[in-house]
């Protein structure tokens, strides 16, 4: 892993480290509630056994705080200067995507942090690029938000971790819809802009738990589906309808 000087990073992070970094958090994670939760079982009945449960949790817990990143602030400012290296450093921003989600978000302040952190991650365009004859092309699969489907889980995971309260996560990201489906509206956005915004609404869809916590927000349900997306599929993605079909599995499922 890379270094920080005055909070500052020098060196970005392996692929290798990532990976390894996130693994072994997870498994931290893992144990510390295993051994929670037999001390939470063994309380009434062992005493002295619940005890020992509840050391091994606080000792898992004390390693996890000493391997993450002090604050959240840094955490942010880690991802952001990976984002910052370049499309070679894509996977390895999304395993520390990952990591986000072991942070805790109870402190008004980290929570913050994390939110507009998520807002600038959201609202950052697809990656695209222009060939000699101006034709624009959006890096990626085309379908689904930040270029792949595992980097949208894992925006989608982090943003649920920090909008955690009920119904929160889809008021956050209906909110940004609203406003980049302004110039949809107007028909006046671009190819980058629809993808952008078609994009948003599929990881929306494909994360939100119920079409109910989808009322009474910024844009209402009809108005994604006939004013955004069906309006846009067939000049869009005529080449591609198949895979748009699972955006609108929650509305015959719910």
């Amino acid at each position: 892993m890379g270094s920080y000087t005055n909070g500052v990073h020098e060196q970005e992070m392996s692929i290798l480290g990532a990976c390894c970094w996130n693994y072994r958090f997870s498994n931290i994670q893992i144990v510390r509630g295993r051994t929670e939760a037999k001390g939470s079982d063994s309380t009434a009945t062992i005493g002295t056994k619940a005890k020992v449960y509840a050391a091994e949790a606080s000792d898992k817990n004390d390693l996890q705080e000493k391997i993450l990143l002090a604050t959240v602030d840094d955490y942010i400012e880690l991802v952001r200067a990976h984002i910052n290296a370049g499309s070679m450093h894509h996977f390895t921003c999304r395993q520390l995507l990952l990591l986000g989600a072991m942070f805790n978000y109870s402190d008004a302040t980290n929570r913050k942090s994390a939110s507009a952190f998520l807002q600038e991650l959201v609202h950052k365009p697809p990656e695209n690029e222009i060939d000699n004859e101006g034709n624009v092309f959006v890096i990626g699969d085309g379908l689904s938000f930040g270029r792949d489907n595992d980097w949208a889980q894992a925006v989608a995971r982090l943003a649920r971790k920090v909008h955690a309260a009920l119904g929160e996560f889809e008021e956050v990201v209906l909110a940004i819809i609203e406003e980049l489906a302004q110039p949809c509206r107007e028909r006046i956005a671009d190819y980058v802009q629809w993808m952008h915004c078609l994009s948003l609404i599929g990881l929306l869809l494909r994360n939100v738990k119920s079409m109910r916590l989808l009322q009474g927000k910024a844009i209402e349900i009809d108005e994604l589906l006939q004013s955004l997306l069906l309006a846009r599929v067939t000049n869009l993605f005529h080449n591609h309808i198949s895979p748009l079909t699972c955006m609108f599995e929650p509305f015959y499922n719910s």
